[in-house]
């Protein structure tokens, strides 16, 4: 009978316990669901058009091509006027947006903007990722904090992070996306490093990305680093540790080529810039109908097209030529390379003369190809191109000359050409481009 009582008296305190409980959640949460949730939406809607020059969004998609500029401002009708560095930089386009329920709330830019679908079209605009995927950037994201001095949301499909700031109500839009070109362009290098105290990081860089080779635990380990330019230099996707250092960023200095780590001057990106000879020596680069004046041009046209009449090789138009590195059989050695279904590769006999001076004396035919009968000496027509550069003699007929020439660019640290001229004559010159340029001449 005791224990009975017990387990009634137990019963009515876990009873009067749970109503008790019951009662203080009522008292907190006062408001129906769709109540709260409408109140969160209001809140979310109000930080938005607080910002009286709108937003700098730091926007990503697939994160191998790192983040870009996208500044937006939000109004009380649900539209948003949008801008960004890969527009013209006063180029703005308004369309609308909205904030609804989906498991919390969600932005979500619903109608499409020239600007914002840049980034989440099929077919990038630039030629990022493949067709179907492009830069891979969402068009809704999850609100995950907001505040009137930072938001934070989350993509629906990538889940990548994206960060907005207000933007400086005294910097006009077109300012700011001038001031990211100048930067981006002043930090560009093709050959970089990160010094951390004495020792040197193998560092790499593609689109905006850096890659930083380190070692851990016996192990070599890469890491990377996607980042957005801002006025202020890189500001990494999130931040990264290099031999022990936490490196969120690298700090822009105008003129320098050396770049100090926003969390700690002892770590640097430190950018290397060869000689220009060298640079042609060691890299790829690009012959396109932008090269030469007509008249040799059409040498070019005269050979991608006997290429591609030519069964025996394809006959397949001329795909790519460049001046610059070729490696065969383990052996690596500057020259003139001709691409279509097959690879020929002409090594050059050079002299360098000063850092942006070399002399192209003449083609090495140590193989025996130029006078053999199979490959490309069956085409008479790559000897003129060929002689264009520099001097060949081919069955006892001699085509161009040995040519000295004086190299220039337009940024020594990260050249987007680099333009040939004979000191002899300085009305004969070319221009090679980094960028590869496919079927150059029209084919």
């Amino acid at each position: 009978m005791k224990k009975l009582v017990s387990n009634i008296w137990l019963i009515t305190a876990l009873v009067l316990g749970f109503v008790a409980c019951t009662s203080e959640v009522d008292d907190v949460y006062d408001k129906p669901v769709s109540e709260r949730v409408s109140d969160v939406i209001k809140n979310d809607m109000a930080i938005l058009t607080s910002a009286q020059n709108g937003w700098v969004m730091y926007m990503y998609g697939d994160l191998v091509y790192g983040g870009y500029n996208v500044l937006c401002k939000f109004n009380d009708d649900h539209t948003v006027t949008v801008a960004s560095e890969i527009a013209a930089s006063d180029a703005m386009v308004t369309s609308h947006f909205k904030l609804i329920q989906s498991a919390g709330v969600v932005l979500s830019f619903d109608e499409y903007n020239e600007i914002f679908n840049w980034f989440s079209d099929p077919v990038n605009p630039a030629g990022l990722g493949t067709n179907g995927e492009g830069f891979k950037g969402d068009l809704e994201f999850r609100v995950i904090s907001a505040t009137n001095e930072r938001i934070e949301l989350r993509g629906k499909k990538t889940t990548d992070k994206i960060v907005m700031i207000p933007m400086p109500a005294n910097i006009a839009w077109k300012d700011y996306l001038d001031k990211v070109a100048e930067v981006e362009e002043g930090m560009a290098c093709a050959n970089v490093y990160t010094a951390v105290g004495d020792a040197q990081i193998e560092t790499s860089t593609n689109y905006r990305r850096l890659s930083f080779s380190v070692e851990e635990d016996g192990a070599n380990v890469v890491k990377r680093a996607p980042y957005v330019v801002t006025p202020e230099g890189y500001q990494f996707y999130q931040p990264v540790e290099i031999n022990g250092k936490t490196v969120s960023g690298f700090k822009y200095a105008e003129g320098a080529i050396t770049y100090e780590s926003k969390d700690d001057p002892t770590v640097k990106l430190v950018c290397v810039v060869p000689p220009l000879t060298e640079q042609l020596l060691n890299g790829y680069w690009f012959i396109s109908d932008k090269t030469t004046d007509s008249e040799k041009t059409q040498l070019f046209r005269a050979f991608s097209a006997e290429l591609k009449a030519n069964t025996s090789l394809g006959s397949r138009a001329l795909t790519y030529a460049y001046v610059g590195t070729f490696t065969n059989k383990g052996v690596t050695q500057p020259g003139l390379i001709f691409s279509s279904r097959y690879t020929a590769h002409y090594m050059v006999d050079f002299k360098v003369e000063s850092d942006d001076m070399i002399t192209f004396e003449k083609i090495d035919d140590s193989y025996g190809l130029l006078n053999s009968t199979a490959f490309l000496s069956r085409l008479p027509t790559i000897y003129p191109v060929i002689g264009m550069f520099t001097e060949l003699t081919y069955k006892n007929k001699t085509y161009g000359k040995a040519r000295t020439y004086k190299l220039e660019t337009d940024n020594i640290k990260n050249p987007s050409y680099i333009k040939m001229t004979d000191v002899s004559d300085p009305t004969y010159s070319f221009n090679l481009f980094a960028t590869q340029v496919n079927y150059p001449f029209g084919s």
